[in-house]
């Protein structure tokens, strides 16, 4: 039986969430049926954020330098080279410019993965211009592809009721082997290695620092309830935000700001609740990799957090999205609480339904759908030419 070849074409490996589903998808594909590819258009960064060993170590890479300016303008010779060399039976394109480029080429099945609401995500982030330049991009692309999915339920049901368009879903999964629960004498000993107050309850956030993400709410919450060290808020990630808010909330003796680190998941172990007060998701990677080591959860009422819930709603709290009052009760209430037994529940939920393997196995289903489809077309073209 020959395998399907799959080539994953994404801007680089730096560390995001998008990346990290990546991975998790290549690193649980069936070997005896599937023959994975990646293939990378910008350069690495060099600060120790690349993801690029991981990916190495697990498939073959291509490295098609690829500026953002060659992709509008059409400039694809090397990438159709590469393509036409490898002739994959589907390619998984991640991004704005991966997507748009592969759904112009127009040469082989394409597979898109939404992980999020594009008219939220990219005005806010890029600005109203070039976030519109780059939304109706990726419009284009999304219309001009075989298969577009998005990661969540609920992030298909905002395409559909906002953009009229009918997108199936393949939630996103968490690496359970990499994230899991610690034991209390573990946990000590990573407060100790990593410097965190032993004895403080720890509140964590992993992500972006950026508008959407909304931390600075969080720390206005935080800040105005908690006034001393027994409690503190530890802040993991950077972005457009960072300096801003370093500079503002850096004196606040316990808020933690630790910008981006190779080992979230030692300072997840390290913690005791996790919280997110986003205004917009796909799926949320961080709140998924802190569940699966064993941490409650608050989390803002969007859709994407109430998705989590709607599969156990015993994992911690949701709070009303922006309303200070509320957040600030819930974050003081689940200090009180029965953190072991929530953390329990926390576990469990993330390791029965969210786990890598899950996800992986539903894209396999879609890249052997578009496979069998694509060979019916190519049979069907070959017979009304003989």
């Amino acid at each position: 039986m020959n395998k399907i070849k799959v080539v994953y074409l994404i801007t680089s490996c730096k560390k995001t969430g998008p990346i990290q589903q990546t991975l998790n998808i290549i690193k649980n594909l069936d070997r005896i049926k599937f023959e994975p590819t990646l293939i990378t258009i910008y350069p690495e960064l060099t600060d120790g954020t690349s993801q690029l060993e991981k990916f190495t170590s697990i498939c073959k890479h291509l490295y098609i330098p690829m500026s953002k300016l060659d992709i509008i303008i059409g400039n694809y010779k090397n990438l159709t080279e590469a393509l036409d060399e490898i002739h994959p039976d589907v390619i998984h394109s991640l991004g704005v410019f991966p997507d748009y480029a592969i759904s112009c080429i127009k040469k082989y099945p394409q597979i898109i993965t939404l992980r999020n609401y594009i008219w939220d995500d990219y005005p806010a982030k890029f600005g109203k211009v070039k976030g519109t330049v780059l939304a109706k991009l990726h419009i284009y692309a999304m219309k001009n592809s075989n298969m577009a999915v998005t990661c969540s339920e609920s992030l298909s049901n905002i395409y559909r009721k906002k953009l009229s368009m009918d997108y199936k879903y393949v939630c996103n999964g968490v690496d359970i082997d990499k994230y899991t629960k610690a034991s209390e004498n573990e946990k000590n000993k990573l407060r100790e290695k990593l410097l965190l107050p032993l004895n403080a309850f720890i509140f964590v956030y992993s992500g972006q620092m950026i508008e959407r993400k909304n931390q600075e709410f969080l720390i206005e919450v935080f800040s105005g309830i908690f006034k001393n060290e027994d409690a503190v808020l530890l802040l993991l990630g950077d972005g457009a935000e960072y300096e801003k808010l370093i500079t503002k909330y850096q004196s606040v003796s316990n808020i933690i700001f630790k910008g981006n680190v190779i080992n979230v998941n030692e300072y997840l172990k390290a913690s005791d609740v996790y919280v997110s007060t986003s205004k917009s998701e796909g799926m949320p990677n961080g709140v998924l990799e802190a569940m699966a080591t064993g941490l409650p959860v608050i989390l803002s009422d969007i859709e994407q957090h109430k998705e989590i819930f709607d599969r156990d709603n015993r994992i911690g709290y949701l709070y009303a999205h922006d309303n200070k009052e509320d957040l600030s009760q819930k974050m003081k209430r689940i200090i009180a609480d029965n953190i072991s037994e929530l953390s329990k529940l926390s576990y469990e939920s993330a390791h029965q339904n969210f786990d890598a393997k899950l996800n992986c196995r539903q894209y396999e289903k879609l890249y052997e759908q578009l496979t069998h489809s694509n060979n019916l077309e190519n049979n069907k073209n070959n017979r009304k030419f003989k």
